[in-house]
């Protein structure tokens, strides 16, 4: 399928909803991951309540706001933010889609609105320069690093038990005979293999102040991040008025030079309290969660 000049194709969402993605297999790993260990709330003293407004920085194709929208409901609202324009229109071709999937199932969910920007500081060019790798868009960023991307798919194939496509089932293969054959393997082939071609793309910027202020948000619920080493970003475009404003963090956070410590000291500053912890398929590279959560008011 051809949409406003990007070729999408269909993956599993679940058991009986099909949905679009420019990565089919890895939009169907972060479904799965979604659905069977929710880590952005549940976890951490993380919960969403009925009316919540979620910001959902690094949206992908909408699994993380599928999981929020039931819990929100219909008087709640997820913005989902991703920068990537061929992802953004398979993630606007989704949210119809899985409203029409939760209205046939009289499900309540939440609006889902889409905007395709992506979310940086407050000195933040109006537009950014992003690395997009059509094979695998979740590992698009405005902070290329091919080798972080390689040892956070290597730690993928090595620790989650499913598998997403015949690549991975060859490398899961390799990985049980010898764990040190399948890391060569994988340094050497994964770049050729996925992250090429590699394309420059433009992408507007918003800060969450801006976003605050564009739709008159009260309270954010929930801030989400999953940004590919933009996290510092996030944070730092929010400003000092708007902070009292998001009661909630959830963030994917790779420890570079300390960054995990750092952003943990600056939630606690800002009056959060915080948990920070590993999933065991991110076991072999540097992803962590980090979670902030305003003591009850």
């Amino acid at each position: 399928m051809r949409a406003d000049g990007a070729k999408l194709r269909k993956f599993q969402a679940d058991t009986d909803l099909e949905l679009f993605a420019v990565s089919p297999a890895d939009a169907a790993a972060e479904a799965v991951s979604n659905r069977d260990n929710q880590v952005y709330f549940g976890k951490g003293a993380i919960s969403l309540r009925e009316g919540d407004v979620v910001l959902d920085c690094g949206a992908n194709v909408g699994s993380f706001a599928r999981m929020a929208a039931p819990v929100i409901g219909p008087t709640g609202t997820v913005y989902c933010l991703e920068p990537m324009p061929d992802v953004c229109t398979a993630l606007k071709l989704n949210i119809i889609k899985y409203k029409d999937w939760a209205d046939q199932r009289q499900l309540k969910v939440a609006n889902v609105e889409a905007i395709c920007a992506g979310v940086g500081d407050e000195g933040s060019q109006p537009e950014r320069e992003f690395a997009y790798y059509p094979r695998l868009t979740a590992m698009s960023s405005m902070y290329p690093d091919e080798a972080d991307a390689a040892q956070s798919t290597f730690s993928l194939v090595l620790h989650r038990p499913q598998s997403f496509s015949l690549l991975e089932d060859c490398g899961k293969a390799v990985a049980r005979c010898s764990p040190q054959l399948y890391k060569l393997v994988h340094s050497l082939f994964f770049r050729a293999l996925l992250l090429r071609p590699a394309e420059k793309v433009m992408c507007p910027m918003v800060t969450v102040s801006q976003l605050i202020r564009q739709y008159n948000i009260k309270e954010v619920g929930l801030l989400k991040i999953n940004v590919e080493r933009a996290e510092w970003d996030v944070l730092a475009g929010i400003q000092e008025q708007d902070w009292p404003k998001v009661r909630q963090v959830s963030a994917q956070v790779h420890d570079i030079r300390g960054r995990v410590g750092h952003l943990a000291a600056l939630l606690r500053r800002r009056g959060f309290q915080v948990t920070v912890c590993q999933e065991p398929r991110f076991a072999s590279c540097n992803l962590h969660m980090v979670y902030g959560c305003r003591p009850q008011r």
